[in-house]
């Protein structure tokens, strides 16, 4: 069962810079550590950037996505949770609506991602709002969730230090 999401300030401060900083969208991972009884929350210390592209067609580096993953398979006691922007380019190209919105395709793969995983969790970044998000088996539908709490504890700066040896964190 996910936990609440809590992320350094500095770490959402640079994510939220993303979509406006290019005319491109980029997609990425924000590595967290799994909630314990000493801190129960899944804290995000890190975010890898694991592919970027034109509006509408992102493509991951499979180099990039192949050490994510082996970071993964030697820390199960860290998960992530899946982000990408919707940019500037996005919005002038595809309109307003992808300001606030994932759009179908995005939507599509959330659930599929969900059916396999019932703790998967997507951010959507873009300049106008953080949105997060989980599939809902039940009802069958795309639940909203709370942004992550910004806070500046020491425990994720150790955590950001520790993913920064394996990962190229932003």
């Amino acid at each position: 069962m996910t936990s609440d999401l809590v992320i350094l300030k500095e770490e959402m401060q640079k994510l939220a810079k993303l979509p406006r900083a290019t005319y491109n969208e980029v997609t990425g991972v924000s590595v967290y550590h799994i909630a314990t009884k000493a801190f129960p929350y899944d804290s995000i210390g890190g975010s890898v950037i694991t592919g970027m592209g034109s509006p509408g067609k992102i493509t991951s580096d499979d180099k990039i996505l192949s050490e994510v993953n082996r970071f993964f398979d030697q820390n199960t006691n860290y998960g992530y949770v899946d982000f990408h922007t919707h940019s500037v380019g996005t919005i002038e190209e595809y309109g307003e609506h992808y300001a606030y919105n994932f759009s179908d395709a995005d939507e599509s793969q959330i659930r599929k991602n969900g059916l396999d995983n019932p703790d998967y969790r997507q951010m959507l970044i873009t300049p106008k709002r953080v949105r997060l998000v989980r599939y809902d088996r039940r009802t069958d539908s795309i639940i909203d969730l709370p942004i992550p709490r910004q806070v500046d504890v020491k425990v994720l700066y150790t955590l950001r230090e520790y993913i920064s040896r394996f990962l190229d964190v932003l």
